[in-house]
């Protein structure tokens, strides 16, 4: 099994009780943390302001030759 991955550093900030809200309310089935759904709308954010790369979309659509 592979080992999970290593987050270095702390990032802390504040934001809205709604915002609170939600991210529990997604967290509440269990399938991601609430630092898990922190990083990914971090992520999400820094690539829309183009500060990271956008990620590359594999396409399972086959062109006909």
């Amino acid at each position: 099994m592979a080992r999970p991955r290593k987050f270095e550093c702390y990032v802390e900030f504040w934001t809205l009780p709604e915002h609170v809200e939600a991210i529990d309310a997604l967290a509440a089935n269990g399938l991601l943390s609430k630092s898990d759904l922190c990083r990914m709308a971090l992520d999400s954010f820094l690539r829309q302001q183009g500060a990271l790369a956008p990620r590359r979309i594999a396409s399972n659509q086959h062109q006909a030759a």
